[in-house]
């Protein structure tokens, strides 16, 4: 077996410390029999110096087994696809990677994720003559009713974070170009690169086991109350919540921004031994916005049954008796 694993992710310049993070974690827990490339796919005239840089020594654990290349993806390069807040031009770099890197085998990953076990066990599987290996997806029931819309199976429906790839078949079938046609064509289908490799590779799946790819969507409060979760989604969540692989951040809601959400710790374990982890700190919404409350605002209280409004201007607090 070939002693280097690739491994691509696809960002922009404000998801290039998210991607730090994602290095880490799997540096921190990987096998060192192998050396590990990690290719990031990115526009480089949109990435700042100052990004770059620092990303590219983003690791304090010695290179000796790893290497970071960034490649450069003009985005000429694609047709004009659908963009939204959450899925960027960046997200379909990933269907251009036979066009770019000639290994026979890889790893695609999200760069809102964290790896808790040896990667090298995911390459090793054997995914046959498929053109990927990925982890069903879990959704509601509107969901599934959309994705037999798209003459798929919902129960063969695969979340398109992790994969592996087989690029020598990606190649020679031409997937990530049949897909950049399809979304051409169909700029409305609701989840886009997702959908599109859903169909193109539909019935040459092979689906790993749910631990490589276990989605926080449904560890989250908010989400529970709304009922989203039917008995089988929770008792696939019960069963893995506390024996995955790989965390996968999905839905809006990530553990830069909600730092006590549950789960979120795991994410900024490994942020705390990136170099950029003072900036992701300060950035972090809730940090911001409990900072913000108490550099300008004020509080209501009670001191010995007397009503009190504490004013909050910067660092100075102002009692007055109300």
């Amino acid at each position: 077996m070939n002693d280097v694993i690739p491994i691509v992710l696809s960002c922009n310049d404000s998801y290039l410390k998210y991607a730090a993070v994602t290095i880490q974690s799997i540096l921190e827990n990987c096998s060192q029999k192998y050396k590990y490339i990690f290719y990031i796919l990115a526009n480089e005239r949109k990435l700042s110096q100052q990004a770059k840089e620092k990303f590219l020594k983003t690791s304090t654990i010695r290179d000796v087994f790893f290497s970071i290349k960034i490649i450069d993806i003009n985005d000429d390069a694609l047709p004009k696809l659908h963009v939204i807040a959450q899925i960027t031009k960046e997200a379909y770099f990933r269907l251009l990677i036979s066009n770019i890197l000639d290994d026979d085998k890889l790893i695609y990953l999200d760069c809102d994720i964290i790896v808790k076990y040896d990667i090298s066990k995911l390459f090793e599987i054997d995914i046959g003559d498929n053109y990927i290996a990925a982890v069903r997806d879990m959704f509601g029931f509107d969901f599934q009713k959309y994705i037999e819309t798209l003459d798929l199976v919902p129960e063969n429906y695969f979340n398109s974070g992790v994969l592996v790839i087989n690029n020598k078949l990606w190649k020679k079938f031409d997937v990530g170009n049949k897909c950049i046609e399809m979304l051409a064509n169909n700029p409305k289908i609701k989840f886009m690169d997702q959908d599109a490799l859903n169909i193109i590779c539909k019935d040459k799946v092979y689906y790993l086991n749910r631990r490589w790819n276990f989605f926080w969507y449904y560890s989250i409060e908010i989400i529970k109350q709304k009922g989203i979760l039917n008995h089988e989604i929770q008792s696939i969540y019960n069963e893995l919540s506390n024996n995955f692989y790989i965390i996968h951040y999905t839905s809006a809601y990530k553990p830069w921004k909600k730092r006590y959400f549950k789960y979120a710790d795991l994410w900024w374990m490994y942020a705390k031994l990136t170099i950029a982890h003072k900036q992701l700190f300060w950035e972090s919404e809730l940090i911001s916005r409990y900072f913000l409350r108490r550099l300008i605002g004020s509080n209501n209280i009670t001191i010995s049954g007397e009503r009190y409004k504490i004013l909050y201007l910067f660092f100075l607090q102002i009692l007055i008796k109300k």
